[in-house]
């Protein structure tokens, strides 16, 4: 995890974020779902509530009894009816103190602070130092694994295997720890042991071990795990923080999670539900206790709320409640270490609960070789913790950025300025968790939101081209119309238009039957970029700027992150999988004119290990870069030998006016609405407080975009671009590091030749000035590209050369609307490949419709006419290649559709009868 060592309350921040969560858990009291029904089971008769205060581990057995084992008082086992009590005064235990559970066919085990219990029915047996194989009495954590017995204590697992006893412990193997916590299997040979120092595989006779060290690990202490029906482990530490591995990889609960504001990294593991899956409680940002169930392979995450039954005291739910769930889907609950009056065994069905999905405020784009965390607040490529989720290549583990998000600032007829920008909220002294940006639309009357407006748009809206193609198909077939086919959530509800005094033009969408109005049902669908697309709008006018401490422009923009996947693309395209795309509309929805606008994509590229990292900028194709500063990225984090380059390339810039005195295209007049303002300006700072560090107030977001120092000094030619190092001037410039980057020629200005020690850098490439007047839109498109030549080392005929083959590709691609790979959604009228065309005439038709085949052979087709319930009203043969005339004069006035096939293909079209 990346601190930033430039603000002193970060770590009072972080302290303060994890504090509050913990609190969270317990402190908004909630109605219970209407068909959620809680039971009670009251404790046994005879027994104190401060001897029942105190309790150690839940679990269900194989017969959905309940097992709770106590610290001082042994273990209760709850039937369904009755209670029956373990313990050493009826002779069952050599310990009141209860540990853990395990359960096979034959017997119940049960470990204790001074031994292992074997129960069937009457009978018992203990197993302990002096009579068995075991060296430690102290039974932390036990699982069953068909007859056999695994058994974790403070010194090492041990298996009983029958009659036989085997030992494993840092002395004798390569575990990673002693103090064995939890244990579970996955798969056939694939054990996962949790100590507290660490989590270890144990497969085929090897340990693998997994620690802060070497995986994404924050701390070692392992409490927990659950094995998914997909064999993924999902695994929790001491303080409360949630792990998923697959095998190889440990990731972050909150990398994965669809909907992060339901799932924060603060979470704790219940168990398993009835169809496998993980079930996690957390809590959300409505302060809402949550239950998350986790599926891998479709994302899926519901929402489900506890009643304030369990809302009775502050601290973290996982540490203070014991969870688990049996095979009907009832989750038992007890407390751990709290006693209210009342407070018992607590039981309620898991599946009676209505789910539904969380808010999506943040989402994965994962098309292609890259994972990007993103978010609807304008802070992208984060966990909102301090580390950086633009992984590639997906799957790797490597960062190339560690956030992104778009700066934009510009003076009233006053004088004043206006600005929203973006940067991590713990670098700012306003407060913490702070932003610029919100969810939702503006008023397009008001440049308003109201919290009920924002709450509806607190999320992101993700589509792919599949989910399209199969839409369009199955309204062409009538299947839409007449019921048979359900259209997906993302069609049916794509926030196409809103409400009220709110924009009828928001997310984009195919208008098919042309009537302005979207309408899945009338075959409208999503206008999808690329193979998947995240669609989202936000705005800078719900509160106060608490990033940069400006004063809103009430500006609200429209914005799309996209992606291909060209799995089979030729190897000299391959950066096209590699790359993710971004546009943005912002809209002026206020009554007031602009002037001296400039709008900046800040990057904070993290390449790898970030504190090595070089940056630099390419003024005549616009575009802003990152590399390494040697030819190894070292460390954990780092890429190793041959190091990659991540670029941010601006495709195309806003568009000016007359007004406004750009002329990028040189022929000595500015377009009304032809010319784009591209990169006017790329300015880099380090990661700390000084007035060559990051900005904190709103002049020095404004200075920043203009080339301008925090101290109101601009940025000079050579050295460090204020004085500093090699071949520094006093020239001002626009541009810092515009030279190639292993350029050694006296007159370059890089980062290589400029003395500059690398380190943490930070940059924003900016266009402008410009005017942004009321109610005007402006449009901005960019791209990350990430290239890497690992045949070669740094230089400009190894990395620097591809990565300018990368750049001029994308950029081509972009201009020319010719990406390799591009898939066009089937349109409603036609079917991809289909070789015939199927035209109708005139439509609308009165008293004859003429119905065309075109076809590369002459033959007869199978017609057949339906209405919009799907009833047939007429069948019949027409021919391909001459006009088929048909009676339409008896038709009741409507639409209709008509198919035409034969054993090789068909073709359907609507027409209206008027």
């Amino acid at each position: 995890m990346k601190t930033e060592n430039n603000n002193p309350d970060f770590l009072y921040s972080v302290k303060k974020f994890a504090t509050a969560v913990f609190i969270l858990f317990f402190s908004y009291a909630l109605k219970i779902n209407a068909q959620a029904v809680v039971d009670t089971v009251n404790w046994p008769p005879g027994y104190s509530s401060s001897s029942l205060r105190y309790k150690n581990v839940l679990k269900i057995d194989l017969s959905n009894h309940v097992w709770i084992g106590f610290r001082s008082v042994g273990a209760f086992e709850w039937d369904g009816g009755s209670w029956t009590v373990y313990d050493r005064a009826n002779n069952y235990l050599p310990s009141d103190s209860v540990l853990s559970f395990a359960f096979t066919p034959s017997f119940t085990w049960i470990g204790t602070g001074n031994g292992l219990v074997r129960i069937n029915g009457a009978v018992h047996a203990l197993y302990d130092s002096l009579n068995s194989g075991l060296t430690d009495n102290y039974v932390r954590s036990l699982m069953a694994d068909g007859n056999n017995l695994w058994i974790g204590t403070n010194h090492g697992l041990f298996l009983l295997n029958g009659t036989t006893w085997t030992h494993y412990s840092s002395a004798n193997s390569n575990i990673v720890g002693d103090s064995i916590q939890d244990i579970v299997k996955a798969g056939a040979n694939t054990l996962w042991i949790a100590t507290t120092q660490g989590l270890s595989k144990f497969s085929s006779g090897t340990f693998t071990n997994f620690t802060t060290a070497n995986s994404d690990l924050i701390e070692n202490n392992i409490v927990k795990l659950i094995s998914d029906y997909q064999g993924t482990i999902w695994l929790q530490s001491i303080s409360i923080h949630i792990y998923f591995s697959t095998g190889t990889t440990i990731y972050r609960a909150s990398e994965y999670f669809s909907s992060c504001s339901g799932v924060p990294i603060y979470a704790g593991l219940i168990g398993k539900s009835t169809n496998g899956k993980a079930v996690v409680n957390a809590s959300n940002a409505y302060n809402e206790v949550v239950l998350v169930e986790a599926d891998q392979i479709n994302e899926t995450v519901y929402r489900q709320l506890f009643s304030n039954l369990f809302l009775q005291d502050s601290g973290p739910l996982s540490r203070l409640l014991a969870f688990d769930i049996d095979s009907v889907g009832k989750i038992w609950i007890c407390s751990k270490t709290i006693q209210p009056v009342g407070w018992k065994l607590y039981s309620f069905d898991y599946s009676a609960i209505d789910p539904y999905l969380l808010e999506d405020n943040c989402y994965l784009l994962d098309a292609n070789q890259v994972r990007a965390r993103l978010w609807n607040d304008n802070d992208m490529f984060n966990d909102h913790i301090g580390s950086g989720k633009y992984e590639v290549p997906a799957g790797s583990g490597k960062i190339a950025i560690s956030s992104s998000g778009l700066w934009i600032g510009g003076l009233d007829s006053t004088g004043q300025l206006k600005l929203a920008a973006q940067a991590y909220a713990h670098n700012t002294s306003h407060y913490p968790g702070a932003s610029d940006f919100w969810p939702g639309p503006l008023d397009t009357i008001t440049a308003t939101i109201d919290s009920i407006t924002k709450t509806q748009y607190n999320k992101i809206w993700k589509i792919d081209r599949n989910t399209i193609n199969q839409f369009t198909t199955q309204f062409t077939l009538g299947n839409v119309t007449n019921g048979s086919y359900t259209i997906p959530d993302i069609i049916l509800n794509w926030p196409a238009q809103g409400s009220g005094n709110y924009s009828r033009n928001l997310a984009p969408f195919v208008d098919y039957n042309h009537d302005g109005i979207y309408n899945a049902l009338d075959g409208d669908y999503p206008d999808m970029k690329g193979d998947q697309m995240l669609w989202w709008i936000m705005n800078d006018n719900y509160s106060y700027h608490g990033i940069s401490g400006g004063q809103p422009l009430k500006v609200e923009i429209q914005a799309y992150a996209y992606a291909f996947d060209c799995s089979n693309v030729a190897d000299s395209d391959s950066v096209i999988n590699y790359t993710t795309f971004y546009h943005y509309n912002i809209i002026n929805r206020s009554n007031i004119n602009y002037n001296d606008v400039y709008i900046g994509i800040f990057t904070d590229p993290d390449l790898g290990n970030y504190n090595d990292d070089y940056i630099g900028c390419d003024t005549t194709n616009d575009f802003a870069f990152c590399y390494n500063d040697d030819l190894d990225d070292e460390g954990l984090l780092g890429y190793g030998v041959n190091p990659p380059m991540i670029n941010c390339l601006l495709l195309k810039g806003p568009v000016v006016g007359r007004n406004d005195s750009i002329d990028n295209n040189h022929n000595g007049v500015v377009d009304e609405a032809g010319e784009y303002d591209m990169m006017s300006h790329f300015q880099y700072w380090d990661n700390d407080g000084s007035v060559y560090g990051n900005p904190n107030t709103m002049y020095d977001y404004y200075r920043y975009m203009q080339s301008i120092w925090r101290n109101g000094l601009p940025v000079t030619f050579g050295g460090d671009g204020h004085g500093g190092g090699s071949g520094t001037t006093s020239d001002p410039s626009d541009f810092m590091f515009p030279s190639n980057p292993y350029d050694a020629s006296t007159s370059a200005w890089n980062e290589t030749n400029s003395g500059v020690f690398p380190g943490d850098r930070r940059f924003v490439q900016s266009s402008g000035p410009f005017s942004l007047r009321e109610h005007e839109k402006k449009s901005v498109d960019f791209a990350y590209v990430f290239t890497r030549n690992t045949t070669g080392p740094n230089g400009l005929n190894t990395s620097w050369s591809t990565n300018m083959h990368d750049i001029m590709k994308v950029k081509h691609w972009f201009d020319t609307d010719s990406f390799p790979c591009k898939n066009s959604s089937i349109g409603i009228n036609e079917i991809k490949n289909n070789p015939i065309a199927l035209n109708l005439f005139p439509n609308p038709a009165k008293e004859n419709l003429t119905v065309l085949v075109g076809s590369k052979h002459n033959g007869s087709f199978n017609l057949e006419i339906t209405d919009l319930t799907g009833r047939k009203i007429r069948n019949g043969i027409i021919f391909s290649n001459k006009n088929n005339t048909i009676s339409v004069d008896e038709f009741s006035s409507g639409i209709y559709f008509i198919k035409v096939s034969n054993a090789e293909t068909f073709a359907v079209r609507k027409f209206v009868k008027q």
